[in-house]
């Protein structure tokens, strides 16, 4: 028998073997993009899915650019399957800082996108497509959601004022402000968020408005967080966040952390017990009076690191029939002394400990308080016939209190 030489054997081997392996890869490559043609489908499918139920996002809609539309769904899908990559289309800086801040405000419950290991050092392409989650979101989830299951059951079951109310005084009462944290901006960063008022309970002001936001978003309610600065009475400024809610198709702003008392002695202010309701659903004029919003995403902090930037359009809010003083019907549009001073005799005869009275304007507050310092003034007669009283006003709510009487 004829030998065939070794090289030979060899070769014919080697193109025998290398025949099955082009069928083989060929099949697994068609097999490949298939699997990959489904991923897709069904990826697209979640996009669009998570696009029906972002349509009221306020930051969402927002976005200016239908490219940053599609990154901001595409990591919100990655979110809330809690991905540990997620496919996030390329893009500018500029555009992926503002979609990853768009979720942060319009997603309460990603609570750990503001934390500090997420926000010290900046954002990058990463914080989106590899996010970090913390080590004990399960059961950190749990404790939150039996937290707001609570409150949500005890919530009125009457109109979404009543509701906006609730959760307005929940938060107050269960939240101590965290004056340490306000003055120290290492202990800021948890304080951010919502673990610190439904679980901590010590907070500061993007807390006690993260968790509005969220109570609102489970009851059904629609509501913006707003970041900004506030100015105090003396005109110093301060970074600061409140919130817009939406109640019968009309805006109104909502700040809880200036009705909780221990925020105003953190800003040295005269330390008082009872909750302030004189920011829980008024008209933008009132908020102006003391707060300017940020009008970009990108000032996020205090920083504006980009020369060109995306201007926000807030809602105006123009109704005032939900203030609360005017819910409780002493409010003045002008200052018409005989009806006042009936409202004072009215509540007094109520059996309240504390009389308020609000004004329009910074001129009808003036003549109460013209009144009020007067010697011997009517009040007194009001009052029922008391040798003393005490009294307070806001000069940014135009709000009168009589705090005592004797």
């Amino acid at each position: 028998m004829k030998k065939v030489p070794f090289s030979l054997l060899t070769l014919l081997s080697v193109a025998f073997l290398s025949a099955c392996s082009i069928q083989k890869t060929s099949d697994q490559l068609e097999h490949f993009l298939a699997e990959a043609s489904q991923e897709k489908k069904q990826l697209e499918a979640e996009l669009i899915n998570v696009k029906e139920e972002v349509q009221k996002n306020f930051y969402y809609q927002q976005l200016a650019t239908e490219k940053e539309r599609r990154i901001y769904l595409q990591f919100v899908n990655g979110l809330k399957k809690r991905a540990q990559v997620i496919d996030i289309e390329s893009t500018n800086e500029e555009n992926y800082v503002q979609v990853y801040l768009s979720v942060a405000y319009d997603y309460p419950e990603f609570y750990w996108l503001t934390d500090e290991e997420a926000m010290t050092d900046g954002i990058n392409f990463l914080d989106l497509e590899e996010p970090t989650y913390p080590s004990d979101l399960s059961l950190v989830n749990n404790q939150l959601e039996k937290q707001v299951t609570s409150i949500l059951e005890q919530a009125p079951t009457g109109s979404d004022y009543e509701k906006v109310k609730y959760f307005y005084e929940v938060i107050i009462k269960q939240t101590e402000y965290d004056i340490e944290a306000f003055k120290n901006k290492r202990l800021n960063w948890r304080s951010q968020g919502i673990l610190s008022v439904l679980l901590d309970k010590k907070s500061v002001c993007a807390g006690y408005s993260r968790t509005f936001q969220y109570l609102c978003k489970k009851a059904g309610i629609d509501c913006i967080y707003v970041s900004g600065v506030a100015k105090g009475s003396s005109g110093e400024e301060i970074g600061h966040a409140w919130n817009l809610v939406k109640i019968n198709g009309q805006y109104y702003g909502v700040d809880t952390t200036w009705g909780d008392p221990v925020f105003d002695q953190a800003m040295g202010s005269e330390i008082y017990t009872d909750i302030s309701y004189d920011y829980l659903c008024v008209p933008s004029e009132m908020l102006e009076r003391s707060r300017v919003a940020h009008k970009s995403l990108l000032q996020y902090w205090g920083i504006e690191p980009y020369a060109q930037s995306q201007e926000l359009t807030y809602p105006v809010c123009t109704d005032n029939s939900l203030n609360y003083y005017v819910q409780k019907g002493v409010y003045f549009t002008n200052f018409n002394e005989a009806a006042v001073l009936q409202s004072i005799t009215e509540q007094r005869l109520q059996g309240v400990d504390k009389i308020f009275i609000q004004f329009a304007s910074k001129e009808d507050m003036q003549q109460m308080m013209t009144l009020a310092s007067t010697e011997n003034n009517a009040i007194f007669q009001a009052l029922g016939e008391v040798e003393n009283y005490k009294y307070v006003y806001n000069e940014q709510t135009y709000t009168f209190e009589i705090t005592a009487w004797y």
